[in-house]
């Protein structure tokens, strides 16, 4: 065996260079400070926060009047070896179309609420490998504002394209974090929510029965027409002729519909739906001003088997015809037989 001897080391320049990566990459994490509480993070290693104030806030909560304005901070880590550059600007809050989900406005997308209202410090910030930085913003809200609950907040975009895509087909994406910014303006609050537009929609193939290949779609409209946030839950069930339930589907949970937007709800395929009967669709919707009905029906005609007792029906009655046509003709031969004789 090999003294551990200084000649023996130096011949091994692998494990220098693994041990010298080793104590580079200890060092550049100590550099990074903790993060805050409440980050929000990119999944690409850096994350977007509310500055510490003492508590673990994930959000801003304002309640500002007509014309007054609010300052505060977003700190920006960056936990990756190199430095990353970002654009930062504000946005509108809005739900998603198929879930509801809060979700903020792309850069390009004009804003009239608490976008418009706020103003980042900076519309360009770079950030070493391993560091943070911060940057104020100040919220002023117009003179003529009206009483109401409103949400945006502030997006840091990364300025770098990632490709994603393989062969000739590449898709360029920009990976971006945003803080949410609420905004209470006091005053009267008017909640509002209303149900419309529920559709149930089925196909019945031809052979259907058989093949299982029968479906239906269930969709209905939700809009908040009052002046604050709304959180519901909506449940879909379905209920045939006899009383029987016969579908449940998963309940559509909106934390917070926001005032003014609205959301269609599209439930999952139904299939294979029952073979025959009317089906009664029912939607439940509660939330904090009350409960909201829905009902609508639809028929599983099976036209299979409707076109099979239609066949047997004139194969019968064909069978009927020839057979009372054969006894007329029967009955007239020994008619005809006296005539002549």
């Amino acid at each position: 065996m090999t003294p551990a001897s200084g000649p023996s080391t130096t011949s091994r320049p692998g494990a220098w260079i693994a041990l010298v990566a080793v104590v580079a990459l200890v060092l550049a994490t100590a550099v990074l400070p903790a993060e805050p509480a409440g980050a929000t993070s990119s999944g690409q290693g850096w994350t977007l926060a509310p500055a510490p104030d003492g508590s673990a806030r994930t959000a801003f909560h304002l309640t500002l009047g007509p014309g007054q304005s609010a300052t505060d901070r977003i700190v920006l880590a960056n936990g990756t070896p190199v430095p990353l550059t970002f654009q930062i600007y504000p946005a509108d809050a809005v739900n998603t179309p198929g879930s509801g989900a809060f979700a903020l406005t792309v850069p390009d997308q004009p804003t009239r609420g608490v976008g418009k209202w706020t103003t980042p410090a900076v519309k360009t910030l770079t950030v070493p490998g391993m560091q943070m930085a911060s940057f104020p913003f100040v919220v002023t809200l117009p003179t003529t504002v009206t009483p109401g609950d409103y949400a945006g907040g502030v997006v840091a975009l990364d300025t770098a394209n990632q490709h994603v895509g393989t062969g000739r087909v590449h898709i360029n994406v920009l990976s971006g974090v945003g803080v949410r910014i609420y905004v209470h303006v006091p005053g009267v609050v008017h909640p509002g929510l209303v149900l419309d537009g529920l559709t149930a929609r089925a196909v019945v193939p031809l052979f259907a029965g058989v093949t299982g290949s029968s479906h239906a779609q269930i969709r209905f409209r939700l809009v908040n027409t009052g002046n604050s946030d709304v959180a519901l839950t909506a449940r879909v069930t379905v209920v045939d002729g006899w009383g029987r339930t016969v579908k449940r589907f998963a309940p559509n949970v909106v934390p917070s519909l926001l005032p003014g937007s609205q959301l269609t709800v599209v439930e999952p395929r139904w299939a294979p739906l029952p073979l025959a009967g009317s089906q009664h669709v029912s939607v439940q919707v509660v939330w904090s001003g009350g409960t909201l009905t829905g009902q609508t029906r639809f028929w599983v005609v099976p036209w299979a088997l409707i076109v099979m007792v239609a066949i047997l029906a004139v194969a019968l009655a064909v069978v009927v015809v020839v057979r009372f046509g054969r006894r007329r003709r029967r009955r007239r031969r020994p008619a005809a037989e006296q005539s002549h004789g």
